[in-house]
């Protein structure tokens, strides 16, 4: 599976050519896997700090997404910026295989299912409120 993940071909290869290959394709997935767990980290401490000035009932959304839906919706956020980053990997972020493939790696991050329904629903609320803004 790690293999076929980091698009290693196994044909014709010893055991140590097919290691070495990995831990350099590793590096960049395990940059990304700590990069995207210290972005949840920061981002629930800063929740709980905030959460804390707010008075119970008071300000905030009236429908606050559950954690499954904020995991989407952060997760289509950070492939939006990626793929900002870098304009010549490709068309503007839409919903489609790339941004599915990468939702659903970041559920996966976190053990959590999630099905191309719930990502169509928050890429549907998210670009229904880019255009009133």
């Amino acid at each position: 599976m790690t293999l076929t993940v980091a698009g290693i071909s196994t044909e014709g290869k010893d055991e140590a050519t097919i290691n070495a290959e990995l831990r350099i394709a590793g590096d960049p997935v395990s940059d990304a896997s700590r990069a995207l767990n210290d972005l949840y980290d920061r981002a629930k401490a800063a929740s709980q700090k905030v959460s804390q000035r707010i008075a119970h009932g008071h300000g905030g959304d009236r429908h606050r997404p559950a954690a499954k839906g904020q995991l989407i919706r952060e997760a289509i956020a950070i492939y939006s910026h990626m793929r900002a980053q870098h304009p010549a990997s490709g068309r503007k972020p839409a919903f489609g295989g790339p941004m599915l493939r990468f939702v659903h790696a970041v559920g996966k991050l976190f053990d959590v299912c999630i099905r191309d329904p719930e990502i169509r629903e928050v890429w549907r609320n998210r670009k229904s409120n880019q255009k009133k803004s």
